[in-house]
């Protein structure tokens, strides 16, 4: 598992760019920085394979969180906007952050006055749904949370305007909402939350989120969100708190695929993935060789069920560095001997040695 603590998570010009992603198995996949801001377009909770393993779409961006006791508030967001001039605007919530974890599935904790917030996300195994696993101590007097869900519709190496994002949206009867795109009416992407209410929001969207990355790669780098509802939450004192939220996506001919979570369904949800990456940790055979454990979780984005002449079995070496990427493929073009991450430049591939060899492995 991958600990970074909280005095390395401080610097948000240096941890913009360091990255997590995870995937379902079937082509979709989430991804952002370890602080938490979305770092490049193919970035955000939920990339659905609307055609697995391919046509992929951006339908969750990411959660907003905000805390307010008594007097106090604290933001947790963590984001880049576009600013006048050079200037980025910077929303900086991972001052708040006390750890950031990542072993198949992610988790932010976070510490604000008296509230401590653990944040846990997984991507459900062959399926075009993420859960979020909310567990919030409240160490004093009655506090709130509002979570305010960025949502789009997008192919995942695209960028959205205003114009782009236009649904039939409404509240649903499990507890949060159904977006209906005008861009694809046969769609929908379904949210569900344990509790909580919705308030519609005044300004429903997030116009100008700057992705640095993509500015590094002398473009715009622009993208904007859709955010209808916030959803809001009381956190009684002195009290723990779970909350589970669920979103996923499918035709609107199916059944809604979503039932009213209770407030562990998504915590449970995420342990089944674990026990999923625990089972190749355990198949993979290095015992409690840390550093093996954690490239054998690491490969596992780049698989997906498709069948091949020639699959990478369980001798397949791993590279770690951006810098090789121009050697590998594409995910989607379905290369029998390479396989590549979701987009084109995430930072890491697994190579098949049959075509490669051990070579790639050193420097």
């Amino acid at each position: 598992m991958i600990h970074i603590p909280t005095e390395k998570l401080a610097d948000f010009e240096k941890n913009i760019r360091r990255e997590w992603t995870m995937t379902n198995g079937i082509g979709g996949y989430a991804g952002g920085s370890i602080i938490g801001a979305c770092n490049r377009t193919h970035q955000g909770y939920l990339i659905a394979s609307l055609h697995p393993p391919v046509e992929r779409y951006l339908v969750f961006s990411k959660t907003n969180e905000k805390l307010t006791q008594g007097t106090h508030v604290y933001n947790l967001e963590t984001s880049q906007h576009a600013g006048k001039g050079h200037s980025p605007i910077r929303t900086q919530g991972q001052r708040f952050l006390t750890d950031f974890s990542c072993d198949g599935t992610v988790c932010f904790s976070y510490s604000a006055g008296n509230i401590r917030m653990d944040k846990h996300l997984a991507l459900l195994r062959e399926s075009n749904t993420v859960a979020i696993s909310y567990t919030i101590t409240n160490q004093g007097e009655e506090a709130g949370i509002s979570i305010t869900p960025l949502m789009n519709f997008r192919e995942h190496s695209a960028s959205s305007a205003v114009s782009d994002l236009q649904f039939t949206c409404e509240p649903n009867t499990v507890g949060g909402f159904t977006l209906i795109p005008a861009a694809a009416p046969g769609l929908c992407i379904e949210l569900s939350c344990s509790a909580g209410r919705l308030f519609p929001r005044e300004n429903q969207y997030d116009v100008d989120m700057q992705y640095q990355t993509e500015v590094d790669n002398e473009t715009a780098g622009l993208d904007t969100h859709f955010c209808p509802y916030d959803l809001r939450f009381t956190l009684p004192a002195h009290s723990s708190t779970e909350i589970s939220l669920l979103c996923t996506v499918h035709s609107v001919q199916d059944t809604p695929v979503l039932s009213r979570p209770q407030a562990d369904t998504a915590a449970i949800e995420i342990a089944h993935v674990q026990e999923y990456y625990d089972s190749l940790k355990q198949q993979a055979g290095y015992g409690d060789d840390a550093f093996a454990n954690t490239l054998v979780v690491a490969a596992d984005p780049a698989r997906f069920h498709r069948t091949y002449d020639n699959p990478c079995r369980s001798s397949v070496v791993y590279r770690l560095g951006q810098r090789y990427h121009d050697r590998f493929f594409r995910a989607d073009t379905g290369h029998p001997a390479v396989f590549g991450c979701p987009g084109n430049s995430f930072d890491l591939c697994a190579v098949c040695p049959s075509r490669h060899g051990p070579e790639y492995v050193s420097g």
